[in-house]
């Protein structure tokens, strides 16, 4: 159980220090909420082609290969998925992509 826990807290502790350099690293920077859909995954190279809606001030809508972040998103998102993610300005990576479930039109 000791190691168990000393795990979860190993896992808590770089998580939060990767969280903290994302916030260091675009601390003042503009940030906006890109929103796009998921053309295809390359979790070798830690990207997505997504075809991405306009995001006015950051970037036109257009389909391109974005580095993400965060490789969890990997192991759930798939082609054909809506997300959501943080964007920086001079930065073209995703951050904190989110999987948006859309809803069925009756």
């Amino acid at each position: 159980m000791t190691r168990r826990l000393f795990g979860v807290f190993i896992a808590a502790s770089v998580l939060s220090a990767q969280d903290k350099t994302t916030k260091d690293k675009h601390a003042g920077k503009k940030t906006w909420t890109f929103h796009g859909k998921i053309e295809s995954i390359n979790a070798a190279e830690k990207s997505m082609s997504i075809n991405g809606e306009n995001v006015d001030g950051w970037m036109a809508a257009m389909t391109m290969i974005y580095p993400v972040d965060n490789t969890d998103v990997f192991k759930a998102a798939k082609a054909g998925d809506n997300i959501e993610a943080t964007v920086y300005a001079d930065d073209y990576t995703l951050y904190n992509v989110r999987i948006v479930k859309t809803q069925s039109k009756k």
